[in-house]
């Protein structure tokens, strides 16, 4: 098993963050179209 370092929380975090933007772009976007 590899040591979980700082590295590796980053990249998970960063990986959260985009994920997350991701799904509220998408979100957004569809609502936009949507109510166009």
């Amino acid at each position: 098993m590899p040591q979980f370092g700082p590295l590796n929380w980053i990249i998970s975090y960063l990986a959260v963050v985009v994920g997350l933007m991701a799904v509220v772009s998408t979100t957004w976007w569809m609502g936009y179209k949507t109510h166009e």
